[in-house]
């Protein structure tokens, strides 16, 4: 269908646009005819202070973590470190995460953030840890039954979410756990397979010393034997 506008409604059509375009201007504190400079110079400054206000929010975070790291458990050669604050979103979660694992050098950082009604979650692992037998994909899915909420993710970096806060607690020391554990079990199994190897080795070598033996004793009787038929 095709509208057009003809006569007075052409005119009226015109002072509401004009309007319009006056009242911006004036919200804007502009000159109408450099609206849309104006306006474009605002939208730079929103994006610096977006920049800005997403560089003060990790700030605050790693503030909050300052004094975190006697919060480590220990696990063989690895370290596991829960971590809980609140009013840190996933963005500035990913960052701080990142840091501390840093910090850490080798094992699994939990993190979890009360947003007031909501809940994040991250879990992220160095990459020995992950050979260790650590999965955050897997870690994280537990924690994020216990509030309300789930996720997912690669055996490095896992990210949930939730919507009960009140579960942050049980599901940071559940996870703990369930990360020590994996991390311990696969230490336990690394160390036997390396036993049993070991043993191997040491059967190959007991093994092949009797048969350089056997074959020294049987050269020794051929040669014996061979003096004989030639005295004979």
């Amino acid at each position: 269908r095709i509208e057009a506008l003809t006569g007075d409604g052409v005119m009226k059509y015109y002072l509401d646009e004009e309007k319009t375009l006056h009242e911006a201007a004036k919200a804007a504190k502009a000159e109408p005819h450099k609206l849309a400079e104006k306006i474009q110079s605002m939208l730079d400054e929103i994006k610096a202070l977006s920049a800005e206000n997403e560089k003060l929010k990790d700030q605050i975070a790693k503030s909050e973590v300052a004094d975190v790291m006697d919060q480590v458990v220990e696990a063989g050669d690895y370290k596991v470190l829960p971590v809980s604050v609140k009013d840190v979103d996933m963005n500035a979660l990913r960052t701080l995460g990142d840091d501390l694992k840093g910090k850490i050098g080798s094992g699994v950082v939990i993190l979890a953030s009360d947003m007031g009604g909501k809940v994040n979650l991250i879990v992220t692992a160095t990459d020995d840890a992950v050979k260790a037998g650590a999965h955050a994909g897997k870690i994280i899915k537990e924690a994020a039954a216990l509030v309300g909420g789930g996720g997912g993710g690669r055996p490095n970096m896992a990210q949930a979410g939730g919507k009960n806060p009140a579960g942050i607690p049980e599901a940071v020391a559940k996870v703990t756990d369930a990360a020590k554990e994996k991390i311990d079990v696969a230490k336990e199994t690394l160390d036997t397979a390396k036993e049993l190897a070991k043993g191997g080795v040491e059967v190959a070598k007991a093994t092949t010393q009797v048969a350089v033996e056997n074959a020294k004793t049987t050269a020794s009787k051929a040669v014996e034997n061979a003096k004989q038929m030639v005295k004979i």
